[in-house]
């Protein structure tokens, strides 16, 4: 499983910000060994200790994690199995709910359920084109189910016609954060890579980015890109786990309260090109067997 120890930091992350948020919705996992977020139940105080203590402490959620991984996993490849090619990659989402009192795995409210499937085949020599639209989320940070829905409604063909890969939302000045499902990078003409800091849900295939950038001397800045940014940049490119490093093509800029507008191409980027490779090499270093 890729990055098994960023997921259950961020099951225990986001259950947690969530409690005390005093969110009451559940929580994604992530793809492709994915973890994820927790969900819905109210303020601290109005949970069970033990449950409180099964969601929120890292040891107990890894450990919970890892019984239902080996479950599911073992179910699916017992079903099918003779099915798979040797090459074959799993999409694992997991998701974690919690209630006051009551029910769940151990009838005291907290239950950790696993969906797996087979990961699509990442495209290849396929046009990407995303747009800049919407805004950031509340509380980026945490990877709660209710942004399913949110992000649902942000769906459909960017406002230049044809379809998107995703959209880029943006902070409350203008800086490009986040995809609705990915982790957004922008190259500079003077070969530094550029993406949010903060305000952003800091994805497995972004930390790999950021950890293969460093170890190579390759320039990161911290910073939302912009709009002015877009202009003189020499590559674009989204992370997730599904997709890795995939290289963006087209930029269409939908910003209409400050009339800013148009479409930006980029092509062949060779820094790009380059951290696709150095990631690929780094997922094979940050994968742990689960059995």
């Amino acid at each position: 499983m890729y990055q098994l120890e960023h997921h259950v930091r961020r099951l225990t992350k986001t259950s947690r910000l969530m409690i005390e948020d005093g969110s009451g919705e559940g929580a994604e996992g992530g793809e492709a060994g994915g973890g994820g977020g927790g969900g819905g139940g109210g303020e601290a105080d109005m949970i069970d200790p033990a449950v409180l203590e099964a969601v929120t402490d890292e040891e107990s959620v890894r450990d919970r994690t890892l019984r239902s991984l080996r479950a599911t996993v073992g179910e699916f490849r017992r079903r099918y199995g003779d099915k798979m090619g040797t090459a074959d990659e799993l999409r694992i989402t997991m998701l974690q709910t919690w209630l006051p009192g009551g029910g769940g795995d151990e009838g005291r409210g907290e239950s950790l359920y696993c969906h797996v499937g087979l990961l699509p085949e990442r495209r290849k020599d396929v046009l990407v084109r995303i747009e800049v639209r919407g805004h950031g989320r509340k509380n980026a940070a945490a990877k709660d189910s209710r942004w399913i829905v949110e992000r649902e409604e942000e769906g459909g063909a960017a406002s230049g016609g044809g379809p998107v890969e995703e959209r880029i939302l943006l902070d409350a000045r203008g800086g490009m954060l986040e995809g609705t499902q990915t982790n957004f990078f922008l190259v500079t003409g003077d070969g530094v890579v550029v993406t949010a800091g903060s305000g952003i849900l800091e994805g497995s295939v972004r930390e790999s980015v950021l950890r293969v950038c460093e170890a190579a001397g390759i320039p990161l800045a911290l910073r939302p890109p912009t709009v002015a940014d877009l202009k003189e940049a020499t590559g674009v490119f989204l992370t997730s786990t599904s997709r890795l490093v995939l290289p963006v093509h087209e930029v269409v800029v939908d910003v209409t309260a400050d009339d800013v507008g148009g479409a930006f191409s980029f092509r062949g980027c060779q820094l790009t090109k380059a951290i696709q490779e150095l990631v690929l090499e780094d997922v094979k270093t940050h994968c742990v067997p689960i059995y």
